[in-house]
């Protein structure tokens, strides 16, 4: 392990536990809020969810290039290109959400990875600027302690509604990104996916441009 990347370990380390956060020997004591997102969010609406976190997570680190999306159509670019992003979207299908205690309502969310590759690219540098970001934005950041030696991981969820994992080395990052589980019809019809609005309709990117 580098000198650097001690130091990027021992940092997280000390802002977690600094933060009452969960870290080996932290806990942290949380009350219930109320939900940031809408409990029965659409489909066409969490998939634009998931455009729009990938857009934070990659203005985060400062790196415009390099970015891909995994998505039934396989690896699609994100580099800004509307049908790129179309591509990638429209084809995301629900997965079920895990069953809460006393839970009888079904539920579903959106579920895929978010990677950087590149030869000049600073992969630890990037995961601490994604890291900085979901802090400030409120998201409840857990830090695993070396999964596999040489590789780094934490996981940021927001009252355990959405959930961001980054895995990190100093070869590669990638995010995997759940959206917020949703109960509405759209989500659950499977059948139904292919009548579902567009991420790309026109006047929803028409807010985006402006």
């Amino acid at each position: 392990m580098t000198n650097r990347s001690k130091a990027w370990r021992s940092a997280l380390t000390v802002l977690m536990c600094a933060s009452a956060l969960m870290i080996t020997g932290c806990s942290v004591s949380t009350e219930a809020k109320d939900s940031r997102w809408p409990t029965d969010s659409e489909l066409v609406d969490l998939r634009r969810w998931m455009g729009l976190t990938y857009d934070q997570l990659v203005s985060a680190t400062g790196v415009g290039t390099g970015w891909t999306v995994t998505s039934p159509n396989g690896d699609v670019a994100w580099d800004g290109e509307p049908e790129n992003r179309l591509l990638a979207l429209d084809a995301l299908r629900p997965v079920a959400c895990e069953v809460r205690d006393n839970e009888r309502e079904s539920r579903n969310r959106l579920h895929e990875k978010l990677t950087l590759t590149g030869t000049d690219v600073d992969y630890v540098e990037s995961a601490e600027r994604m890291f900085a970001y979901l802090d400030a934005d409120s998201w409840l950041v857990v830090f695993y302690d070396e999964p596999t030696p040489g590789e780094w991981e934490y996981e940021a969820t927001v009252n355990g509604e959405a959930t961001i994992t980054i895995h990190v080395s100093e070869e590669s990052l990638f995010a995997t990104v759940e959206s917020p589980c949703s109960s509405a019809h759209s989500m659950l019809n499977l059948k139904g996916l292919d009548r579902q609005p567009s991420v790309m309709d026109a006047e929803w990117w028409q807010g985006m441009r402006t």
